[in-house]
């Protein structure tokens, strides 16, 4: 993934990351370590649509926050996300990814970048 140089600039925040590393019997997600990343953070608030991949049941879920992020790695649906001067620390300031897009690089078929809402 190669991110424009004048879009890198706009990256001007960071952001942790955690992937879920498990599942548990009783359902409850163990994380990974959380990873830094420059980021640009936006707060914006939404209401989105989100269909299940199971059924198609469609729910509408409120974001507070859209992100753009410059990652190798693709962010995934429930990943805890800490916001810039929140500590990583504390699972209490997580917020849950709850939609990712993939944002087109120059070159036909690649991703520049992700958005992120929180």
């Amino acid at each position: 993934m190669s991110l424009d140089a004048a879009l890198s600039q706009l990256l001007t925040d960071t952001i942790s990351l955690a992937s879920v590393s498990s599942v548990g019997n009783s359902g409850q997600p163990s994380f990974a370590a959380a990873t830094a990343y420059s980021a640009r953070v936006e707060e914006d608030p939404q209401l989105i649509e989100r269909v299940s991949e199971r059924d198609g049941a469609r729910t509408l879920i409120q974001t507070t926050h859209r992100i753009y992020l410059d990652s190798a790695r693709e962010p995934l649906l429930g990943d805890r996300c800490w916001l810039p001067g929140d500590s990583s620390a504390d699972p209490l300031l997580a917020r849950e990814v709850r939609q990712v897009k993939r944002l087109p690089g120059l070159t036909s078929g690649t991703t520049s970048h992700y958005e992120v809402r929180v």
